[in-house]
């Protein structure tokens, strides 16, 4: 979806359905100072009587971080003050103390503690009120707190090029820990080629090196890292190639046409220097028939680097699962430069009937019995642009008898949303939705909660927008009984903030811990001594624990030029940075970034969210047992309360019950035969020129120094303010560099990027092959860059050496334009001998002055 374009509204609750519970922490503030109700000193004093005892637990704790408890105590309604002592307890009966304290006359606090460095495994969690033999007791997962990530410097590799790698180990809060990490590294065929052991420092930094032979087994390599129960991998590949010498550009008016429509676009071609591409463009478009079928060409030339291009409607498409029932179609786009030179790409489209897409998400996925039930639903086009649309809605509930009852609603969507309003009835238990508009349409099933004497309690976001931290955000409680409502905020498996209010209006301020995502829980304890409870997740606009600032001192510089790097990480920290070609990017991508730590983090803290079920399943009522439990925590209460559980009917005869028969659903489909994948051509080797005529330009330096890899350091140490000043010479590539790096201190991580264009006004670069074979003729074409502004005479002359001859003339002439580019085949060539390494062939440039 286009956040840009639709109202934040949409952002927080999208996020029902996508993450529930993630944090990324901006400081390192203790949770213990946010939390509004803290447990206060253990009282013996404060002993147990019998009173009601709700306790609130994590079911998971990371060793090094933080956590917290729960308490809330009350007799007949009124809060009362309870002390309690926590300890974990492992198989051999071995007690680890947590934490302890006391309510106060509140009758409700939040313990917070360090989780101790224990080996990871399950214990029980025993909790011991003042003065009492009785205990309470859960069960607590130990696992290790290490996030691993990993990343290398380049995200492709040749034969006999090394491999750089960089391990950061971060903690549940993303501060940086130390410990033993193995990386272990594996080929193509799986062959595990490398292995080492290496151990983090305090700044949760270690590095590897590993060099490649010049035989190795082509294809994607594993490079994988485990820290204790902590494991992270990454692919990169290793095969022959040639850098790009241009990028290659296709937009589209939208990512999606109608069948009918005829395919429009533009092509936009510029060099890794910054400068636009002349030349020609050729579209050949291909669509998915259960193949890919050819049906349409088109070529034109660029100006000014652009070119824009249309093709006849693509007619009749296979709609595929992958596309969401779309076709598919794929636009291959080859650029011949001035030169000769030619880069291709690939831009895949969806083909549909319909101009409209379908969402409806409801507030929960459980519907309360007697509460009010609202549905946001969302029109947008098959891109995610949004649109204004009339939608009709109908939801039939079942009430315990399987009685259906039909309400219906029609809304007009504004920015692409509009809210639906129902009211479930009170012996609901569960809900069928069915939205539709125009030839758009979308279903789904919901449970119900469940509660043996018809009481819940329900939330509702007070308002929309997504808050930024320190911002207010605001909370409805709707309930069947008065009562004080207790709530806690949790994000990353642990509480963040906890509170009471009496009031079924709750405020709190939005802290940094609670980015980017968090989740209120709320219950309330009825007078009959049952508990309901409802939860409800919202997003917080993110903040990055690190403002890491780099930068160059200059822009752009020449071919050997002195230029500086400078970094700001606030604070004494180790930064890792690399700078690369841009060029090697334009190939694939491969270095930490923000995206990778959001799906550590999801894949750490939450519980999938996505089901699958068969086609005819009928939810199951859900109690505020298992909603407490799907938010991460665990129910440790006293005899006197009752905590509903989901009720699990048995299957009726023939294995049949009212809505349809039991039994999976399945549709697969064969794997889309694949595109033809972009295959890139050339490299940026450039020669060394000389001059053999009077009257020719004098040689001021000779470019000789090409890497993709310019600078690779994983561990600079900042001074105490977080600075640092590296003083570098550029390479002789003439492109753009792309500086990348990642900061690490107790303060948490960054992450920052910069580039750096290296150019000169004229310049030449030979466009060879990867390799040759002895006995293989092959043409050297050499192309002529000429940004100087008047047009000149050139000779290029081919140097003869020991490892191949030259066939035919050994120089050629060329007048290349101004501000533009030429090549010349300056000669053939055969290999005589073998050039394993970094090979040389001289090429001469003659240059009027």
């Amino acid at each position: 979806m286009n956040s840009n374009k639709l109202t934040p509204i949409i952002i927080s609750i999208l996020a029902i359905s996508i993450v529930l519970l993630m944090i990324f922490p901006t400081i390192t503030e203790p949770i213990s100072n946010l939390i509004n109700q803290p447990a206060r000193p253990y009282d013996p004093a404060a002993t147990y009587t019998g009173s009601a005892l709700l306790i609130l637990a994590p079911r998971v704790m990371f060793t090094g971080g933080e956590s917290a408890i729960t308490i809330a105590a009350t007799d007949k309604g009124a809060p009362v003050e309870q002390s309690i002592s926590f300890m974990l307890v492992d198989a051999a009966r071995v007690a680890t103390t947590l934490t302890s304290g006391s309510t106060g006359p509140t009758g409700h606090a939040v313990a917070t503690f360090d989780v101790p460095d224990l080996d990871p495994g399950t214990y029980t969690l025993v909790a011991q009120p003042a003065g009492s033999d009785a205990t309470f007791n859960g069960s607590v997962r130990i696992a290790n707190s290490s996030a691993l990530f990993l990343e290398t410097d380049k995200p492709i590799y040749k034969p006999g090029q090394t491999i750089h790698g960089r391990i950061l180990s971060l903690n549940n809060n993303l501060i940086p820990v130390s410990g033993q990490c193995t990386i272990e590294i594996s080929d193509a065929k799986g062959i595990k080629i490398f292995k080492e052991t290496l151990d983090t420092n305090e700044y949760g930094v270690a590095s590897f090196d590993m060099p490649l032979a010049s035989e190795v087994n082509l294809g994607t390599w594993k490079v994988k890292a485990e820290m204790g129960q902590a494991q992270t991998q990454l692919d990169l590949r290793v095969e022959k190639y040639v850098l790009p010498k241009f990028q290659v550009d296709v937009t589209t008016p939208r990512g999606w046409f109608l069948v009918d429509d005829p395919i429009t676009g533009t092509v936009d071609a510029n060099y890794f220097f910054g400068k636009q591409v002349e030349g020609r463009v050729s579209v050949v478009a291909s669509r998915y028939v259960g193949v890919w079928e050819e049906y349409a060409t088109y070529e034109v030339d660029l100006e000014d680097g652009s070119a824009e291009f249309e093709l006849p409607e693509a007619g009749w498409v296979a709609g595929t699962y992958g596309a969401g029932g779309m076709g598919s179609l794929t636009l291959n786009i080859s650029v011949t430069d001035t030169g000769n030179h030619t880069e291709t790409t690939t831009k895949l489209l969806k083909i549909t009937e319909s101009p409209v897409v379908l969402q409806i998400i409801p507030e929960s996925r459980l519907v309360k019995p007697g509460m009010p039930f609202n549905i946001l639903v969302v029109t947008e086009t098959p891109d995610g642009e949004p649109l204004e649309q009339e939608v009709e809605i109908e939801i039939e509930f079942v009430d315990t008898n399987y009685n259906y009852q039909t309400q219906s609603s029609t809304v007009t969507t504004s920015n692409g949303v509009a809210l639906a309003e129902f009211q479930a009835p009170e012996d609901v238990r569960n809900a069928y939705i069915h939205a539709s508009s125009g030839d758009a349409s979308q279903s789904m099933n919901l449970g119900a909660v469940y509660s043996p004497s018809g009481s819940f309690l329900h939330l509702v976001q007070d308002g929309g927008g997504t808050p930024e931290v320190g911002d207010t955000i605001s909370f409805i409680v709707y309930s069947t009984n008065p009562g004080t409502v207790y709530y806690d905020i949790m994000a990353g498996g642990r509480t963040v903030f906890s509170a009471t209010s009496s009031e079924r209006n709750i405020s709190l301020t939005v802290t940094p811990q609670m980015s980017p995502k968090a989740k209120v829980v709320a219950y309330i304890i009825n007078p009959n001594s049952e508990v309901s409870a409802d939860t409800l997740p919202f997003d917080v606009i993110m903040e990055a624990p690190v403002d890491l600032q780099v930068s160059f001192d200059q822009d752009e510089v020449e071919p050997g030029g002195d230029v500086s790097v400078n970094f700001d990480a606030g604070s004494r920290s180790m930064i890792g940075y690399s700078i690369v070609d841009e060029s090697v990017f334009a190939l694939s991508e491969g270095r930490l970034n923000l995206q990778q730590v959001f799906n550590e983090l999801e894949r750490r803290f939450m519980e999938p969210q996505a089901e699958a079920h068969p086609e005819y399943w009928t939810p199951v009522p859900m109690g505020a047992q298992d909603i407490i439990e799907e938010a991460g925590l665990q129910v440790l209460k006293s005899p006197n309360l009752d905590v509903p559980e989901q009720v699990h009917e048995p299957e009726l005869e023939g294995g049949m019950r009212k809505g349809g028969f039991f039994g999976d659903v399945m549709v697969m489909e064969e794997a889309m035969d694949a595109a033809p994948a972009p295959q890139a051509t050339g490299v940026p080797t450039a020669a060394p020129i000389s001059h053999d005529q009077d009257e020719l330009a004098e040689v001021e330096r000779v470019r000789q120094f090409f890497p993709e890899t310019w600078v690779w350091e994983p561990e600079l140490l900042t001074d105490g303010y977080g600075r640092a000043e590296v003083d570098l010479t550029a390479p002789d590539s003439i492109t753009t560099w792309r500086l990348h790096a990642v900061s690490s201190s107790p303060d948490g991580f960054g992450i920052a990027e910069t580039g750096l264009k290296v150019f000169q006004d004229f310049f030449v670069d030979p466009d060879l092959p990867y390799e040759v074979t002895r006995g293989e003729e092959f043409p050297v074409t050499v192309q002529v860059y000429n940004y100087l502004d008047k047009e000149q005479q050139v000779t290029v002359t081919l140097a003869s050496t020991n490892w191949f001859d030259i066939i035919g003339s050994s120089n050629s002439q060329i007048r290349p334009s101004v501000f533009n580019s030429s090549s010349v085949d300056t000669t053939g060539a055969k290999p005589v001998g073998t050039a394993t390494s970094r090979i040389s062939m001289p090429v001469e440039l003659a240059l009027p002055v």
